[in-house]
């Protein structure tokens, strides 16, 4: 087949990329970039790069201790232990979390249509495996009920009647309870004391008591009012993760579809991608070889809701993740801080449903974006504990975790890294091995080049441009037409 090279973007970024933000969204995306942190050192995107697909942007921490330190290194993270108290922390040790920061791009997002897309609520059961689903972070703690079971009412006191609720319902959700858990406050992250402590840091900027007046028609008190502020902070960090800002649809693949939709039948293999990027995309969605199909079955965990059941992977919003939790085998990372032999790993969505076959199950993450980066000489780490450090290392650990000897049994290898296993061809043992999942990853029998094939895909879903930090703020009129966007007419 031949490749065609074509430099138009998708129809839905046009669409989507045209709109000016709301006053919200940038009072988020100032909240986001600005460094709102004891001592002023780190923002939302020192964990969340943009140009790193929105997970850790500092190459050298994902080669080696993978969790980034907090704004304070030298500070004292409070024990806070992941299997007691649900972060992300080991007590006792360096000033970091003990986890990969997950990717803040593609978890929701509006629609051309306006209406929210992406992960739902938390649930324990969901179909059609009834694993649980939905939720934010690697164990689901966000629920996306979170402000509201806190008591915290955003949207009382506010003027104008219910204006302000009609438009941000919207944006309450995991997003917004992601943030409001919250980085600000987490020793081991931002690092601030207290909820009062991070309104006043907002206030001293050019643009916190401004943004915040004309985004909720109230002025900023952070005294009287700090709970329903920092609640507020939390939905405006939601409305621009949620944003078209944040979430382009603009990757190869996107464009591909696009201008193959346009002037042939707007299905696979598309006249855009390359031989070796169509057969990656069969793959990724064929059945499994040990349940008779041609393919690898990323699909079943790697394929949205909104898709359907019957997806081939046209849908323009397809994110790559179905939001459920698994555990797909991933050994122990020994150069986390604080991680031992004897250390219990993190125990996953078990920290929600107290479920023990739930131990060890983290969230999928969406598949956009997973190979961003700002040069070729980057190193991203991949999975929760961030083990693997290329894409090529994780698919072929998918293809071969069930066929290859064990490094610890067979070979006596203690603690080994992905490089020594790869080097000794075996695999380490599970963090979990009672709930590894079977079958559809372990042994799917492909061929290097197939393994290949599924890589270059997976590059396809790399965004094409990157968000942009805000400019320096310059005060400016109240803009009642940047409260709300206007969007397409449902069909």
């Amino acid at each position: 087949m031949e490749y065609l090279s074509f430099p138009i973007p998708p129809m839905q970024s046009l669409i989507r990329g045209s709109m000016i933000l709301l006053i919200l969204e940038e009072f988020g995306k100032r909240l986001f970039f600005e460094n709102i942190s004891d001592p002023k050192r780190m923002a939302c995107a020192s964990c969340h790069s943009p140009d790193a697909g929105g997970t850790n942007g500092h190459s050298q921490t994902n080669q080696t201790q993978v969790a980034v330190t907090g704004a304070d290194p030298n500070g004292v993270n409070h024990g806070q232990n992941p299997n007691k108290e649900g972060g992300n922390t080991n007590p006792g040790n360096q000033n970091a979390g003990a986890l990969k920061p997950p990717t803040n791009k593609y978890v929701q997002f509006l629609d051309e249509y306006g209406e929210r897309s992406g992960t739902p609520n938390f649930s324990g059961s969901c179909a059609p495996f009834r694993l649980p689903c939905g939720g934010a972070f690697w164990n689901g703690r966000a629920t996306g009920t979170k402000i509201e079971e806190a008591g915290i009412k955003v949207f009382d006191g506010l003027p104008d009647g219910n204006k302000y609720e009609e438009m941000y319902t919207k944006y309450l959700g995991p997003v917004a309870d992601q943030a409001h858990a919250s980085p600000f406050i987490n020793p081991v992250e931002q690092g601030h004391k207290d909820k009062q402590a991070t309104c006043e840091q907002v206030a001293k900027t050019k643009w916190g008591s401004e943004l915040y007046y004309f985004s909720w028609g109230k002025e900023l008190d952070c005294k009287k009012d700090t709970d329903s502020a920092f609640g507020r902070f939390a939905v405006a960090l939601g409305a621009w993760q949620m944003s078209a800002d944040n979430n382009v649809f603009n990757a190869k693949r996107d464009t591909a579809l696009e201008y193959d939709t346009i002037h042939d039948n707007g299905k696979f293999p598309l006249m855009g991608l390359t031989d070796e990027e169509n057969l990656g995309h069969d793959l990724f969605y064929g059945a499994p070889r040990p349940f008779g199909g041609d393919g690898a079955g990323c699909l079943f965990c790697h394929r949205s809701v909104r898709s359907g059941e019957t997806s081939d992977g046209t849908d323009k919003f397809e994110r790559y993740a179905d939001d459920s939790y698994h555990n797909i085998g991933v050994p122990k990372n020994y150069e986390v801080p604080g991680i031992t032999e004897t250390t219990i790993p993190d125990i996953g969505v078990m920290f929600l449903t107290d479920i023990k076959s739930h131990e060890g199950l983290h969230k999928t993450p969406t598949l956009r974006n997973v190979d961003q980066r700002p040069n070729s000489n980057f190193t991203k780490a991949f999975t929760h504990n961030g083990y693997f450090k290329t894409l090529g290392q994780l698919v072929h650990f998918y293809n071969t975790r069930d066929i290859k000897p064990n490094c610890e049994v067979e070979y006596g290898i203690q603690a080994a890294t992905v490089e020594e296993a790869i080097a000794n061809n075996c695999w380490p043992t599970s963090e979990y091995p009672e709930t590894t999942a079977r079958g559809i990853t372990g042994d799917l029998r492909l061929t290097p080049k197939e393994e290949a094939a599924i890589v270059a895909y997976l590059k396809t879903l790399t965004d094409t441009t990157v968000v942009k930090s805000p400019l320096p703020y310059h005060s400016s009129k109240y803009d009642e037409s940047r409260l709300s966007h206007t969007y397409l007419p449902k069909p």
